[in-house]
């Protein structure tokens, strides 16, 4: 997320994103090459699958280009809360009562750092409620997309689906930067060449490492499990924001992140 939010301010956002995923498509494309799915009829269903994780990666760079790194990392935490809910309604998975309230819980916290701009009127460290909006979206979209991959693992391997994410999101970022271009044919004269490294970074580990490890995660246990790293990413994402960005943090964003944390445990603690 911080690299991320380094990335979008130096190189557009779709043009930035599009050499992420350029990248990351190279690098596993070898592998893919040895692991090839069988084409069938429903193949175009995974595809569409891709999509939903799609949709996180194109609009995400908006949103955190209005708000803080911080205040994105901490919305994320709430994954494992939108996985619980739609796992109830796709997989038919009971929630007990603690889970009930801890949902509450989780979604009260969510709910108080997406209105922190609104509170606590026009603080930089409390993000901007456009941006906030527009994360909660792609937060849904990445919980979706974790909750049905348990259906999609039975015909695809952890590395085809992550493959196959990749490369669609590639292909729709090609014709996306190239309205960079359009509206600023000259933007790769006034980048910094660390901002590509920045890119390399986003795509070896926040891509391919990343989503090969959810996936497989999400096979050998269960999406709720896999979305347990967006509840551990915030502390380290509160370190790297202040010392590299110079965000701070609020005491509105602690309620919020403690509210959302104990949702989380609530939700992920086991049944006596």
């Amino acid at each position: 997320m911080v690299y991320t939010k380094i990335g979008v301010s130096q190189i557009p956002p779709f043009s930035f994103t599009f050499l992420r995923f350029a990248i990351a498509s190279l690098c596993i494309l070898p592998f893919f090459l040895k692991n090839l799915p069988k084409l069938n009829k429903d193949f175009y269903k995974v595809i569409l699958f891709s999509l939903v994780l799609s949709f996180n990666i194109i609009v995400f760079p908006f949103g955190i280009m209005l708000t803080t790194a911080t205040i994105s990392q901490t919305l994320y935490a709430s994954v494992p809360i939108f996985v619980a809910v739609f796992s109830y309604f796709l997989l038919a998975e009971r929630i007990p009562a603690r889970k009930s309230f801890g949902i509450i819980l989780g979604f009260a916290g969510t709910l108080l750092i997406i209105l922190l701009p609104e509170i606590s009127h026009g603080n930089p460290s409390a993000g901007n409620f456009a941006g906030d909006l527009i994360l909660i979206t792609t937060v849904a979209a990445t919980s979706l997309y974790n909750t049905l991959s348990k259906k999609f693992q039975k015909q695809y391997t952890p590395l085809q689906l992550t493959s196959l994410f990749i490369f669609t999101t590639t292909f729709l970022l090609i014709f996306l930067a190239g309205f960079d271009l359009l509206k600023n044919p000259s933007w790769l004269r006034h980048v910094p060449s660390q901002a590509f490294g920045e890119a390399a970074y986003v795509g070896l580990f926040g891509t391919i490492i990343y989503y090969g490890l959810t996936q497989y995660i999400i096979k050998h246990a269960s999406p709720l499990i896999a979305s347990l790293v967006f509840y551990l990413l915030p502390v380290s994402a509160f370190i790297w924001a202040y010392f590299l960005l110079g965000e701070q943090i609020t005491s509105g964003l602690i309620l919020g992140a403690l509210l959302t944390f104990t949702g989380v445990f609530l939700i992920l603690k086991r049944q006596n």
